[in-house]
């Protein structure tokens, strides 16, 4: 069987010639959103979405891989995934190299290639996820904004890992009555590597999840806090404006009276009374004593 890397239009004729239809050169040339397998007559389509982390942006770039299986050929579009010399090397690198790779063991090869990127990705999201929980635990103010950074491109990556495992799992079957039992078993190991790489991606997701909970609430903490400090400091102050404030009324009183009385008119009330200077003074103690009473009673001395 030829693997024939079809790449552009002009490449049609080479790929009819193999004997891949028409219907499936037109879905080959289509864009895959996710992976996905169909039957066209009497070839086979897989599509899968390799991916790439962009470690200086922090973020998942997600590929596009179309194999449209024949009789005769394995047709092979991809940007920014496996290429078809890629592909030929793992078929090299098996432990029994089939002396006419089929079907199933092009896409065992490229398949176990995607997911070994997925792999890569995984470690790289994880390595930064264990930056930002530290960056969460130290207080940094942008932690919550890398969670939802790296959340998303989970999510991305979840969109691409997910329905692998259901284009992959039949296939081993098919494969058993077309190639026998070594492409079988190759198409089933990559779809428990599949399947591991989909916990790892869940277990991943819900780890971010918990640390984004996390962060929030220690963030509600640290605003609290901050509140209850507010408060406190508005209770001190509260305490100092009464303690002001009653003082102040204490002392307009002797301040009212010696200011009427410094007036220097000639005709005031008890300017000519031997005791008008004293009960004056005395007036104006009892008044202040009284209002110092006053006010410690209610909690503002």
């Amino acid at each position: 069987m030829d693997v024939v890397g079809y790449l552009t239009p002009g490449e049609h004729d080479t790929a009819a010639e193999a004997g891949i239809g028409l219907p499936a050169l037109r879905s080959a040339g289509a864009r895959h959103d996710r992976p996905t397998r169909q039957v066209l007559g009497e070839d086979l389509l897989v599509a899968l979405r390799p991916a790439t982390y962009d470690e200086q942006q922090g973020t998942v770039h997600l590929g596009h891989v179309v194999l449209v299986m024949s009789s005769g050929a394995v047709l092979v579009r991809h940007e920014d995934g496996p290429d078809v010399d890629a592909v030929r090397e793992v078929l090299r690198a098996y432990p029994h190299p089939p002396a006419t790779p089929g079907w199933c063991d092009v896409l065992a090869a490229t398949a176990w290639l995607v997911v070994q990127g997925y792999a890569e990705v995984l470690d790289r999201i994880d390595d930064d996820m264990r930056e930002v929980e530290s960056a969460v635990f130290g207080g940094a103010a942008e932690a919550p904004r890398r969670i939802y950074e790296l959340s998303r491109e989970v999510i991305a990556l979840e969109r691409a890992t997910h329905p692998l495992v259901d284009v992959l799992e039949p296939l081993p079957e098919q494969a058993q009555r077309d190639s026998g039992r070594a492409g079988a078993q190759r198409l089933r190991a990559v779809a428990e590597r599949a399947r591991r790489v989909v916990d790892r991606v869940d277990a991943l997701r819900a780890a971010l999840s918990d640390i984004l909970m996390v962060s929030a609430s220690l963030v509600a903490q640290e605003q609290n806090e901050r509140a209850a400090e507010l408060a406190e400091i508005g209770v001190r102050q509260n305490e100092q404006v009464k303690r002001i404030s009653a003082w102040a009324a204490i002392l307009v009183v002797p301040t009212l009276v010696t200011g009427i009385y410094g007036m220097n008119f000639q005709h005031m009330p008890e300017l000519g009374w031997r005791y008008g200077y004293p009960a004056v003074l005395g007036l104006m103690a009892a008044l202040c004593v009284g209002l110092y009473v006053v006010f410690r009673r209610r909690g503002w001395l």
